[in-house]
This record gives structure tokens, sequence and C-alpha cells, in this order.
């Protein structure tokens, strides 16, 4: 004799969704080690393409643009990840804390990637000010 009650798949209702960061959002971030990398999400897009790799004057936000004729560019490789140490001293110049992460999307208006700067999850706001002594 078995227990066993048969529902209808139209009865459950609560469907659980894996978080957004992991179904669509792309991402570069580069570490301290110069690496330079964008995550699978964004690599698949461009794997095998030339992008020029751009940055506005603060550092809040760059760009990546497939194909561009009159600047350098860089292949993505299968990876999505390579050592680029300009990058990486235009950020410290720019007081980007480091590994700094971008949220990407491509801006079509323009028909270029654009990143985002987003907060340093691993610096931590004490709340205390600089120039306080510790009792």
């Amino acid at each position: 004799m078995s227990n066993e009650t048969f529902i209808s798949k139209d009865q459950f209702t609560f469907i659980v969704q894996p978080p957004v960061n992991r179904q669509n959002i792309k991402t570069v971030t580069v570490y301290a080690d110069e690496r330079f990398t964008l995550n699978a999400k964004l690599t698949e897009k461009i794997t095998g393409k030339s992008i020029c790799v751009r940055f506005t004057p603060d550092a809040r936000h760059l760009c990546l643009e497939e194909s561009d004729p009159v600047h350098a560019t860089y292949k993505v490789s299968k990876n999505g990840s390579r050592k680029i140490k300009q990058i990486k001293e235009f950020l410290v110049k720019n007081k980007i804390a480091l590994p700094a992460k971008y949220n990407v999307f491509f801006n079509e208006k323009e028909n270029f990637w654009q990143g985002d700067l987003i907060p340093n999850p691993t610096i931590q706001n004490t709340g205390r000010r600089k120039d306080s002594k510790k009792n």
C-alpha cells in the first residue's frame, strides 16, 4: 500500500530561478596582476574578434569596440583573458581599486560593448575617518 498522491504540474507555482548574475550578466574584471578578463557570457559573444579597449577619463566606464580600423586592437582568446599592463596602470592612476569589475552591455545606439564600474565588494567601509586614531 502506497501513500503516493499524484499532483498536477500546474500546482507547482513557485519556480526557483538562478541568480540574475548567473543568467546573462556580462562582465569585465581587471586584476592586480594585470589580467583583463571577460566572463564566459561576454567571451562567447566576441571570441576570435579584435576589439579596441577604451576608457572614459575617470576610468568609470569602458568601451569594447569591435573592428576599430584606426586604433590598436586585441584579439579575444577562447578563455577571454590576457595581461594588459597599461590598463592596470590607468586604473591605479585613477584610484580605481583592484580587482575592478565592470558590468557590460551592448550599446545599440553607438554599436559597442559598454561597461560600467560596479562597487568593489572586497573593500569594506568601516565608517571610520581615515585620520581618526584607534583607542
